[in-house]
């Protein structure tokens, strides 16, 4: 106890109890904020509130998207141009190029982006080394496409089929991104030039080679036979909840659902309640309406102490890993739409404003058309057009709340936005 000079002794499950009473009691008076917070916060905390503009922004964004599963094409066609603006794809290029980043398949046309060094802490050690070598001609080498063909002996549709499923299962990988933004493309499928093309055997020819997988080095991922002991295992399981820590801010049962096997609540929740009493990390109610425990890092509990960005206009895709879209909370039921790549969101502060359903097909508006801020919300389509990966040529509207969107209250608004009539919807083009 304070003041003592001499040996004492106490239960641990009294000991545990007495260092949370004294923490608390230490702790500023804070009182949890409502549910619907909750969204403002974590959009302030991964940068969406504020987007950057730089490539040293981005490089702290991704980081803290380390070990995060998404379909690899939704990194370069909403996750990074909704924390950036403008998002360069050759600013990804150039991260790999001079630094240890790297990305790693997690599930079928699925990838995480993590360091090389620290691939450990994501994703467990690949099985099948002797399948990849049947395609690859050595484990510690890294051959071009066409020499793994040359290896293989097998037809280049079959082997970029096998690669693939190589790269989604963590065994093998490539060096470069280029790769598998062209293989988003053309959904990871191999062309056959010897189909009838009606363009001419030329453009075959250019469909044939972009569908293959021919930039970079493909390589086998080292598992590595690490052996680690009890204290060595508890160690990693403490930087996979700093790095949940780094992404969230603040962490709980429901919003773990989503994460790799080896970041789940139940499998970490044990280190989290050692890491709170070792004063590494915050126990808590911070938000209002979770229904179990909930833990912060220092860094977020001082944000929450702050006054959040609450005229902060800003946007997301229904699935980013900022999205509540489909947390399983009771709080925020019927409060946001399902989670589906097709659906997008504007919110200002904590508010969602414009939800965009069907591809922007049918949007919902909750702000009257002459609203100052509508045009801030409209952003999302110049977003969604400008991206340099994947963009659509055009975005039509059909209906605005349940309205066709021609005869609507808001189609001037929307015509002095740029938008146009065209057959029934008013439709935004693109512009080089």
């Amino acid at each position: 106890m304070e003041g003592s000079v001499s040996i004492e002794l106490c239960d641990r499950e009294n000991m545990e109890r007495l260092l949370r009473m004294l923490r608390r009691s230490r702790r500023a008076v804070f009182r949890a904020l409502p549910p619907d917070r909750l969204g403002l916060f974590l959009a302030a905390w991964q940068g969406l509130a504020s987007r950057g503009s730089r490539i040293e922004d981005m490089r702290n964004r991704l980081e803290a998207l380390f070990g995060l599963p998404a379909p690899a094409a939704a990194w370069e066609e909403y996750i990074l141009p909704a924390r950036l603006d403008p998002y360069h794809t050759m600013w990804l290029d150039s991260l790999m190029q001079t630094s240890d980043l790297c990305w790693a398949g997690c599930g079928p046309k699925k990838i995480i982006f993590c360091f090389e060094s620290e691939r450990a802490l994501f994703v467990e050690r690949p099985d099948g080394i002797e399948e990849a070598l049947a395609i690859l001609p050595s484990a510690r080498g890294r051959y071009s496409f066409m020499e793994c063909a040359r290896h293989s002996g097998i037809p280049t549709g079959e082997l970029t089929d096998r690669l693939w499923e190589l790269a989604w299962k963590g065994i093998a990988a490539n060096d470069g991104f280029h790769v598998v933004r062209s293989g988003a493309l053309h959904g990871f499928s191999p062309f056959s030039r010897e189909s009838d093309d009606p363009r001419g055997a030329r453009a075959a020819f250019h469909r044939w080679e972009s569908t293959r997988p021919m930039a970079g080095n493909w390589h086998i991922i080292d598992g590595g036979d690490v052996e680690r002991d009890a204290l060595e295992e508890e160690e990693l399981r403490r930087d996979r909840v700093r790095a949940l820590l780094r992404r969230y801010g603040v962490i709980f049962r429901e919003l773990l659902e989503r994460e790799l096997p080896p970041l789940r609540w139940g499998v970490l929740f044990r280190t989290l309640r050692l890491m709170e009493l070792s004063g590494e990390i915050l126990a808590g109610q911070f938000f209002e309406g979770i229904p179990g425990p909930q833990f912060a890092s220092h860094e977020a509990f001082g944000m929450l102490n702050e006054e959040l960005p609450d005229d902060a206009v800003y946007w997301m895709n229904a699935v980013d890993p900022a999205s509540l879209c489909g947390v399983k909370l009771e709080a925020l039921k019927g409060a946001l739409p399902p989670r589906l790549t097709t659906t997008s969101l504007s919110f200002h502060g904590s508010r969602p404003v414009l939800i965009a359903r069907k591809n922007c097909a049918a949007l919902e508006i909750a702000a009257p058309p002459d609203s100052p801020h509508l045009f801030r919300h409209l952003e999302l389509f110049k977003a969604l057009l400008g991206r340099q990966f994947n963009a659509p040529h055009s975005v039509r509207v059909e209906t605005i709340n349940g309205t066709q969107a021609c005869s609507s209250e808001y189609a001037d608004a929307f015509r002095e936005f740029g938008f146009v009539p065209n057959y029934r919807a008013l439709e935004l083009r693109r512009r080089y």
